[in-house]
């Protein structure tokens, strides 16, 4: 079974051999056409924006996780709600909160995505980039959220 896949450039008369397997080669292309890695600063360029894609991907988690959490925390905080003993959250479709949240879901989705088609260029240095801003991003998610976190009930998630 051949591994390689022909990938062909703007005229069809060269050809590129995209490895489905992990490995340290710098021709690759990341993402787009235009985008072709065949040096070790573009490499160390791609790695670093890698990196910091996951890590504001991590953030960007938490922080629609805490916005959920703030919008919880507003109708269990309202007076009407103290009278009942558990909240319910009921969101109008058309509202402010429904529309911000369906946003961020779209953003973070587009992401994660995208984070995954980076993985995909099967390049072993920007696999382990991604792997790395999504730790270092979940280790500072969950710091932040442990500041905020200041009722031994609530869950930052």
């Amino acid at each position: 079974m051949d591994m390689h896949m022909p990938m062909n450039h703007t005229n069809g008369s060269s050809m590129m051999m995209m490895k489905m397997y992990f490995n340290e080669d710098l021709n690759f292309y990341l993402l787009f056409g235009a985008w072709q890695i065949t040096s070790q600063s573009k490499l160390a360029a791609a790695c670093i924006g890698s990196f910091i894609c996951a890590l504001l991907y991590e953030l960007f988690k938490r922080l629609r996780e805490y916005h959920v959490n703030y919008e919880i925390n507003l109708v269990a905080n309202s007076s009407e709600s103290l009278l009942r003993k558990s909240v319910t959250r009921k969101v109008p479709v058309f509202s402010r909160a429904n529309f911000l949240q369906s946003l961020m879901h779209l953003i973070q989705t587009t992401v994660s995505y995208f984070l995954m088609l980076i993985i995909m260029s099967f390049n072993t240095y920007v696999f382990i980039s991604v792997i790395a801003g999504l730790t270092v991003g979940y280790f500072f998610g969950n710091a932040i959220c442990a500041l905020d976190h200041r009722d031994s009930n609530e869950h930052c998630q």
